[in-house]
């Protein structure tokens, strides 16, 4: 009774290990190999790492409710789609490792709007005067998105933003830039809507005006002769001075135009082939938790201390943190086992122990070897009886939290006060675990 109450424990708490989901999330890439380009939208979700499988749901809106659009089940915590224009929603369903479902996700609202390529016709430059000279580019074309990134570039591909940018009603953008951000030169300019569609146009040559000539100096004139002087005339009575007029307001000064920085979208990194995400989901941590629950047949082999031809069996829980080394994993074990007696019940033994335990990884990390070295002491304290153990197992993990163990392991038991009553026996483990 004692180990079927262990079992369901350990599957109770299995199953309380799924957390539930946290965050979804929506994204896209585009994909411009083909003769079209084509939009892939990703979502994404976090949480629900113990799950056996996710269920995705999409609904889109179709007036003034939702109708059921795509349905899928995947095993990543993403899903790649490629949706028409229009309003969605998702949410995610998970399924245990007993595969059963668990309570839905809440609906996550998603847009996805038409995505457009720019189409340039033509462009003019101009110069204007604003304090300072500035260059003045016409662009004339359709499908603008006032939201798109333009910038130029020139020779040596360096981008050149314009310190402001105006759409106008009749398809025409102006860029304007200050003239000693270029160089008289042949510069492209690149439009580049939201979602990624972009076009460009080559060969557009840049010209500043030439400096008008300055003007020659003219030849001073000769000094004239001095007039005799005059007589002085009598003095005329002073006129009444007239009212100040009132001084005029200095106009306002113009407000000077703040540049505009547009950052441009960081490209979506490229999906990892399933492959590559199984083996790094699988890599261990610098330390290893293990919790064990194992099943031990016992082969007397030679001795008294269990009688002649008793058939005996133990059920034990092991406990054992590792920690790396450039080769190895090693550190304490901790045991705890009940032996049973089939011809003699009452006296069910309890022992308590201790053993240093080294565990090699294969490359891959899916399968081990374990070798222990160490001693129980069997309860009540006081009786005098200390065990020696030395094995060896093999750890299979199927799973990145769950392991399989099968090995052997030779036990010598001692009277501390009477050496001649030494006994020694082989037991062979058989059971399950979590890793963290």
């Amino acid at each position: 009774m004692a180990i079927k109450s262990l079992r369901l424990t350990f599957v109770l708490f299995l199953i309380g290990l799924s957390p539930f989901l946290e965050a979804q999330s929506a994204g896209y890439f585009l994909d411009l190999s083909g003769d079209e380009p084509r939009f892939t939208q990703r979502l994404t979700w976090s949480g629900g790492e113990y799950a056996l499988r996710y269920e995705v749901i999409i609904e889109r809106r179709q007036g003034t409710g939702f109708q059921n659009h795509l349905r899928e089940f995947t095993t990543a915590r993403f899903i790649n789609v490629s949706l028409p224009p229009g309003q969605y929603r998702f949410r995610i369903i998970t399924y245990d490792i007993l595969d059963r479902p668990g309570e839905p996700s809440a609906w996550v609202p998603i847009e996805i709007r038409l995505a457009l390529r720019p189409d340039l016709h033509e462009m003019t430059q101009g110069f204007i005067l604003n304090g300072e000279l500035s260059i003045v580019l016409n662009i004339d074309g359709n499908n603008i998105d006032r939201e798109a990134v333009i910038f130029l570039r020139d020779s040596a591909s360096v981008l050149i933003e314009p310190d402001k940018i105006e759409f106008h009603d009749d398809n025409i953008v102006q860029l304007y830039l200050g003239i000693n951000r270029l160089t008289e030169g042949e510069y492209d300019i690149v439009v580049r809507n939201p979602g990624g569609l972009e076009s460009s146009m080559r060969g557009i040559s840049i010209v500043f005006p030439e400096p008008e000539p300055e003007p020659e100096p003219e030849p001073e004139p000769e000094p004239e002769p001095e007039p005799e002087p005059e007589p002085e005339p009598e003095p005329e009575p002073e006129p009444e001075p007239e009212p100040e007029p009132e001084p005029e307001p200095e106009p306002e000064p113009e407000p000077i135009p703040e540049p505009v920085v547009r950052q441009e979208p960081e490209p979506e990194p490229e999906p990892q082939p399933r492959a590559e995400r199984t083996r790094r989901s699988r890599t261990l941590n610098p330390v290893i938790v293990n919790i064990g629950v194992l099943w031990t047949p016992v082969l007397p082999i030679y001795g008294d201390a269990f009688g002649d031809g008793m058939s005996i069996y133990s059920a034990s829980t092991n406990l054992s943190v590792l920690f790396s080394t450039p080769s190895i994993y090693i550190g304490p074990e901790f045991t705890a086992s009940v032996y049973s007696f089939n011809e003699f019940l009452e006296f069910d033994m309890i022992t308590i122990g201790a053993n240093l335990l080294l565990q090699k990884w294969l490359p891959k990390q899916i399968v081990a070897f374990n070798f222990r070295l160490g001693a129980d002491y069997v309860l009540p304290f006081g009786n005098d009886k200390l065990n020696i153990n030395l094995g060896t197992s093999v750890v299979f993990r199927p799973l990145r939290n769950f392991f399989i163990e099968a090995g052997i392991i030779y036990t010598n038991y001692n009277n501390i006060t009477y050496s001649e009553t030494s006994s020694a026996n082989l037991r062979f483990p058989v059971g399950f675990g979590l890793m963290f």
